[in-house]
């Protein structure tokens, strides 16, 4: 199988979701010992501006990828705003012409846009559709751009996503056929695991970081709903002789061109200042030092189409507190602690059943180990594989 990938996701996305996926899915294929050939498709832009940084402080294993035979690395010029976006033209103009995708090659579009204008052999990977559950907290840009993804699914000859949960949306609100649309669940990063208490003292020395702290993973956006994450920590800190804080892995969202300060704000206005922590962006040897710490994790999302981080935090032995909601009850199982995401008193309540149920804590870390043996790199690979190899098959038969 000859298959094209658009790797940009990982130059625009990096350790973000998205980005560690990619990752992790070139890295299984790597790690197979398949003969098919990858070419990797990026533009000169991003990769020019942001290789070394990628290789060096976020993923170490891509140098590893790109030093394998079967992988060739092809850079496609930059774009010119012919469309007046950058995804568009570069996807229907710049591509199609630098390098032709005739013959017997399948174009796996990452993130949603695969090139129409022409006669390609396409796989569309559309992770969510939260552009369409949350609409209000996307620009009329973004709108515009998953509007071209719209295009593309309807376009391609077979699409992906990230759980059961994402799939159902994509045949409810794109009108795409069950029949094509595949379940290809991302891998856990196996990185993640328990550490020793040494490194977790002085992580916390070097931090500042509180005594007793619960974790929330994500970019702080309306999406990830850290607002009422803080509210819940009032009311459990009003309601609770055991004090906890709050500490935030995440850097702010630009929500329509500013950056999103009501979480901040309402820190400032609930009185919370010394009781929460935004530590910004952190790699992920030292987010597992954060998950072998954290009493518990708490993720609150609207909407995810998959969601990593409870996973992640699962291997570290961290109880999870998550939202019942889209794809979590599918991912998490009976490994999670559910509460209402629309409503911070059943969030309090459910961070309270795990911090005060010693018993009932341990259950919840005992199931996580195992639910997260159904996410592993393997599993990924030969799902990856089989649908993309069945659908390769079907369009060139010889």
């Amino acid at each position: 199988m000859r298959l094209a990938i658009d790797i940009r996701t990982l130059f625009t996305h990096k350790a973000r979701g998205l980005g560690s996926a990619l990752m992790l899915t070139l890295e299984g294929l790597h790690r197979d010992g398949n003969d098919n050939e990858y070419i990797l498709l990026v533009d000169i832009f991003n990769y020019s501006n942001s290789a070394s940084d990628l290789v060096e402080n976020y993923f170490p294993s891509f140098r590893d990828v790109l030093a394998d035979p079967r992988f060739t690395l092809k850079m496609v010029p930059e774009y010119s705003h012919i469309f007046g976006s950058y995804e568009q033209t570069w996807e229907q103009v710049r591509l199609r012409r630098s390098f032709p995708l005739q013959g017997n090659i399948l174009f796996y579009g990452y993130n949603f846009l695969t090139p129409t204008l022409a006669d390609i052999h396409s796989v569309v990977h559309a992770p969510d559709v939260f552009v369409k559950t949350l609409p209000d907290q996307h620009s009329l840009e973004q709108k515009r751009i998953l509007k071209w993804g719209e295009i593309c699914m309807r376009e391609a000859g077979l699409v992906t996503t990230l759980s059961e949960s994402s799939k159902r949306d994509i045949v409810a609100y794109y009108g795409i056929p069950a029949e094509k649309v595949e379940v290809v669940y991302p891998p856990v990063n196996q990185l993640f695991g328990k550490v020793s208490d040494p490194i977790i003292e002085d992580t916390r020395r070097k931090l500042g970081l509180p005594k007793r702290f619960l974790l929330s993973v994500g970019v702080i956006e309306p999406r990830k709903n850290m607002l009422n994450a803080v509210r819940a920590l009032k009311i459990y800190n009003s309601q609770s002789e055991n004090e906890l804080s709050l500490v935030v892995v995440g850097e702010v969202a630009r929500v329509n061109g500013k950056l999103y300060t009501e979480v901040t704000d309402e820190i400032i206005r609930l009185g919370l200042r010394n009781n929460v922590m935004i530590l910004g962006f952190v790699d992920n040897n030292q987010l597992k030092i954060l998950y072998n710490m954290a009493e518990a994790l708490v993720f609150p999302s609207f909407y995810e189409g998959f969601g990593l981080p409870p996973l992640e935090a699962m291997l570290c032995g961290a109880p999870v507190i998550v939202s019942d909601v889209s794809s979590m009850p599918e991912i998490v199982d009976d490994a999670g602690e559910y509460m209402d995401p629309h409503d911070p008193q059943s969030i309090a309540s459910a961070i309270g059943r795990v911090i005060d149920d010693n018993e009932r804590r341990e259950r919840l870390v005992e199931r996580g180990f195992a639910v997260t043996k159904r996410f592993t790199m393997e599993k990924r690979t030969e799902r990856l594989l089989s649908v993309l190899g069945s659908h390769y098959s079907s369009i060139f038969p010889d």
